[in-house]
């Protein structure tokens, strides 16, 4: 029982301990109250240029909703847990990876709105604007990790992108990073297309508001819903929503685990206290002539106690054991911590040898208060 409560109190630390690390991390975006709303128009009842004309006037609806401050929308918003966009490209002067004709990275299309209403700086160049039509010269903001991968020490504005199927794009900004795909990677290089120039019929429209973002997002819905009552909605959120769901796994595991190792703690510490109780039981007339010899109670209490504890040091030996293999196998689950966490692997020995103690210590105190003559004439 020790030592199973010792392996999952461990675990249980692992993840506690990274999921404080999860919340702690910067996504880049998202620091603002925002409404978010995904939604689909029929390619059966809109062609592209209906699909812009009715965006553009559900876009401006949603900008008279009190409390909206910025609006902006995206095919695919960071951090969706159920798609990513990629797209093939090519930089002069740096080649692809073997076995490749161009380089992979992520893509998204956006309008010019959506940098505000997400919390995305634009750190050099400009944002998109009117001028980049559907007939412009194809533009792109790049994130910060793509400007420094593909042109490190130097100047991205104004660059050239290769696209193998599709026009070369001209860099006319770069966009501050922000997580992608998910909250433990790596600054991920991404193009960010204008919507003007390549037209999606699947949304995400991002509200920023001053008031209540839960609200917000059932205005938004309401007023696409007067527009087209046959708009296909796919979700209305808030962005804590959508950043909580990155979150669930690791919150979901720490619960588990923390419950499981709550129970396995608390029948090791019963199991622990019926033990000793059952050892002073059968040691009462040693007791009676110890403490009719001269021992005095704290003896008794003393010599009990650390009989109790030596169980414990076995079962603790046995679980750190087998701790020190779940930490490794766990190591690819954890995040912003080594799988050999020092706080982890000191809190749990010093939580469990504690609660340990005291349920050593109160049988064997229980015992010190034996009458001397009552024990030795116990059978």
């Amino acid at each position: 029982q020790v030592a199973v409560s010792f392996l999952l109190l461990i675990g249980a630390g692992l993840f506690l301990r990274s999921f404080q690390a999860t919340q702690a991390v910067d996504p880049g975006f998202g620091g603002d109250p925002a409404a978010i709303l995904t939604m689909a128009l029929p390619t059966n009842r809109y062609s592209e240029e209906e699909g812009r004309l009715f965006m553009r006037s559900y876009y401006e609806r949603v900008e008279q909703i009190p409390g909206v401050v910025a609006v902006g929308l995206t095919n695919n918003l960071h951090l969706n847990t159920l798609s990513t966009n990629s797209t093939r490209i090519n930089v002069a002067g740096v080649e692809p990876p073997p076995d490749r004709d161009g380089h992979d990275v992520d893509r998204k299309e956006v309008d010019a709105g959506l940098f505000d209403a997400v919390g995305i700086r634009i750190v050099r160049g400009r944002n998109f604007n009117s001028t980049d039509r559907e007939d412009s010269p194809r533009v792109a903001i790049v994130s910060q990790a793509l400007a420094n991968r593909f042109w490190p020490g130097e100047d991205a504005v104004g660059r050239q992108i290769q696209r193998p199927d599709a026009d070369d794009l001209v860099v006319i900004g770069i966009a501050s990073d922000a997580k992608v795909r998910s909250l433990g990677e790596a600054p991920r290089p991404l193009i960010y297309l204008p919507y003007s120039q390549s037209y999606e019929n699947f949304l995400t429209v991002v509200a920023r508001t001053t008031l209540d973002a839960e609200r917000t997002a059932l205005e938004m819905l309401a007023t696409l819903r007067e527009m087209d009552p046959e708009a296909w909605v796919w979700e209305a959120k808030t962005m804590d929503d959508h950043l909580g769901i990155v979150l669930l796994p690791a919150r979901l595991s720490s619960i588990l685990l923390a419950v499981f190792a709550v129970l396995a703690l608390t029948l090791a510490s019963i199991g622990l206290y019926g033990v000793v109780s059952y050892a002073v039981s059968q040691r009462t007339r040693e007791m009676g002539i110890r403490m009719s010899l001269g021992a005095d109670a704290g003896t008794v209490i003393r010599m009990l106690t650390g009989s109790g504890m030596k169980l414990v040091a076995v079962g603790g030996v046995l679980g750190l054991a087998l701790a020190l293999l779940l930490a490794r196998l766990l190591s690819q689950l954890l995040f912003g911590i080594g799988a050999f966490d020092p706080v982890t692997f000191v809190t749990v020995p010093a939580l469990l040898g504690g609660v340990a103690l005291l349920a050593a210590y109160f049988p064997a105190r229980r015992a010190s208060r034996v009458n001397p003559v009552s024990a030795l004439r116990a059978e």
